[in-house]
């Protein structure tokens, strides 16, 4: 079993080109999805072997932005790890010494640990809309927000 696990990791990509039929009934489900009022809009990028095939937003001007709460964890523990392993961040460093605005209402303690394993003390502290809009006003907002502890 572990050969052919083996094998199959060393197995070339698909040679065969993506094919344009299936990119375009790919489209039309999405299209048909937002006509429908399934979804409000959609962003829909495909890519093979480093190549851009797909670059589409429906139902909303090219280049707009969606809150996707919870699917970006796994992007920010990426990036995070990152910048850890280069030196930027510091995981025991308070959050404040990279957001002043964050060290207020006794936050200046909150590491960038606890923010990651959240076990940073935060309430229910909910930032929706237009607030989340801006750089400037979700920082005004976190620096409003106080510890539970």
């Amino acid at each position: 079993m572990t050969d052919s696990i083996a094998s199959a990791a060393q197995t070339a990509p698909d040679p065969r080109p993506v094919s344009p039929a299936k990119v375009e009934r790919l489209l039309e489900r999405v299209r048909r999805e937002v006509d429908e009022g399934l979804a409000p809009a959609v962003q829909i990028a495909v890519a093979r072997h480093g190549e851009l095939i797909v670059d589409e937003t429906i139902g909303a001007p090219s280049g707009s932005r969606f809150v996707v709460f919870s699917a970006t964890k796994a992007l920010v523990a990426g990036a995070i790890w990152r910048l850890i392993d280069r030196g930027d961040v510091e995981v025991g460093a308070p959050v404040a010494s990279y957001l002043p605005e964050f060290g207020t209402n006794g936050k200046e303690v909150v590491t960038v640990e606890q923010v990651l394993t959240h076990t940073g003390g935060f309430p229910m502290a909910p930032l929706g809309p237009p607030r989340w809009n801006t750089r400037e006003s979700r920082r005004e907002a976190l620096s409003r927000w106080r510890l539970t502890l």
